[in-house]
């Protein structure tokens, strides 16, 4: 089982555990042959034992292994040791930007902008390479002492396949960044990386996550329906124009989003420029500085105002990350009391909502119901034979008169009757004053 101690391959030896995360374990590792620092990454034994994991794995990494940019984490070897793989990588000596956050948040414009700009010069780097990273959040985002910015963990991301999107493990750590179309299941695209990438914009603007949840799949859902607060609502000196460039890139639609990583960065440049030519001096700076600013702020642990209580409400004790002198590198933020905690109201959803069909249907039901009730009538009407025949009543003077014993009935017409017209005239219209006698026949006994 490789542990601390162990050495992969006869050369690579663990000398520390850095961390676990949820899809491998990374060690403080040394190179035995170029006798340099390296960080040897093991998945771990959930995803190890996954055929199809370790395929994507081993290809994958090859491919980061080809990717050089000075914002990537660079990956020196893949290899295979005591049933497992592991990925050897370049040791970065300094903190993650999710660490920066929990003690500074949130950030100056300036460090967003130095940010958001290289980690999206890597991803651009990345996709012309034909690599998704499907896995960007701050704990990806390591920040150097002397200020350079790295993306990490290409490796393991990449080798994340569709099927193993929804294990346990996967989903909690990411989902917090996750694009609508990879919540609905669809394949990761670039333009999922720049979704990510906006959402850690929001959180180093707002010092919050834009979404909040108690299980996954209810934030994932969030991300789907729900439209984010405007990031000037938790932070009102955040710029128009900086809020309007997150906000782009957290576009639920695809298409609206940036087209590359590199138009968003470019667009976080264009952005510190205009603002420099207004005369902030800290964006002239942050605009084509090679370094970002925290690498001026060292933390000062002997500072009492570093340990002293503050409640909300009250003015925020000075950052201990503000150093004298510094002019056009840092500047203190504005003491405002924290905002009220209102209760949001529900977001509505983004489709249309589903009662006014059934409402139509219903009607149309109704209407057919309504109609077919004459119909119905009608049709029984005309149906409906008589069952006994026609009885003809006396009219215009004829008077019924009882037949002789023997003989057939015979009308006869009264002296008083009129003229009469209808089946009674004669062929030439001339009424007829008296009627014919039916024949007065004997009628047969009956033969016994």
């Amino acid at each position: 089982m490789i542990d601390v101690g162990s050495v992969l391959l006869g050369r690579y030896k663990l000398n520390a555990r850095l961390g676990v995360g949820g899809m491998a374990t990374v060690y403080d590792g040394e190179d035995l042959v170029l006798a340099r620092r390296v960080a040897v990454k093991v998945p771990l034994p959930s995803f190890a034992s996954d055929p199809a994991f370790v395929t994507r794995f081993e290809n994958e990494a090859r491919a980061a292994a080809a990717l050089t940019h000075p914002n990537v984490v660079a990956v020196y070897d893949v290899g295979h040791a005591e049933g497992t793989r592991f990925i050897v990588m370049e040791f970065v000596d300094g903190e993650s930007l999710k660490d920066l956050l929990r003690r500074e948040s949130p950030l100056l414009p300036e460090d967003l902008v130095q940010v958001g700009s290289r980690v999206g010069d890597a991803l651009d780097a990345a996709h012309r390479g034909g690599l998704v990273h499907r896995d960007i959040k701050p704990q990806n985002i390591l920040l150097t002492p002397e200020g350079r910015v790295k993306l990490a963990d290409f490796g393991i991301a990449l080798a994340l396949g569709a099927d193993s999107a929804t294990r346990t493990g996967t989903l909690l750590g990411s989902v917090q960044y996750l694009a609508p179309e990879l919540a609905r299941g669809e394949s990761a695209t670039p333009l999922s990386d720049i979704y990510a990438l906006g959402v850690v914009l929001y959180e180093m603007a707002t010092g919050r996550l834009p979404y909040g949840g108690e299980t996954p799949m209810a934030i994932a859902l969030q991300h789907v329906e729900a439209e984010p607060r405007r990031p000037s609502e938790w932070n009102s000196a955040l710029p128009p124009a900086l809020e309007g460039i997150i906000l782009r890139a957290m576009a639920k639609p695809a298409p609206a989003r940036f087209a590359s990583a590199a138009d968003l960065a470019g667009a976080l440049r264009a952005f510190a420029r205009g603002e420099a030519a207004v005369g902030n001096s800290a964006m002239a700076a942050a605009a084509d500085a090679p370094v970002g600013s925290w690498a001026t702020r060292a933390p000062a642990a002997a500072d009492p105002a570093a340990t002293v209580p503050w409640a909300w409400g009250q003015p925020p004790p000075p950052s201990p990350w503000a150093t004298a002198g510094a002019v056009g590198q840092t500047q203190s933020l504005p003491a405002t009391a924290a905002p009220p905690v209102v209760a949001s109201a529900p977001a509505a959803p983004r489709y249309p909502s589903a009662r006014w069909p059934l409402f139509l249907l219903g009607l149309v039901s109704l209407l057919c119901v309504l109609g077919l009730v004459p119909l119905g009538m009608m049709a029984y009407r005309q149906m409906r034979l008589p069952t006994t025949s026609p009885r003809v009543a006396p009219s215009n003077g004829l008077v019924p008169r009882p037949a002789e014993p023997g003989h057939t009935l015979a009308l006869v017409a009264s002296s008083e009757s009129s003229a009469v017209a209808g089946p009674w005239s004669s062929r030439d219209g001339a009424p007829k004053r008296a009627f014919a006698k039916l024949a007065r026949s004997p009628v047969p006994p009956p033969t016994r």
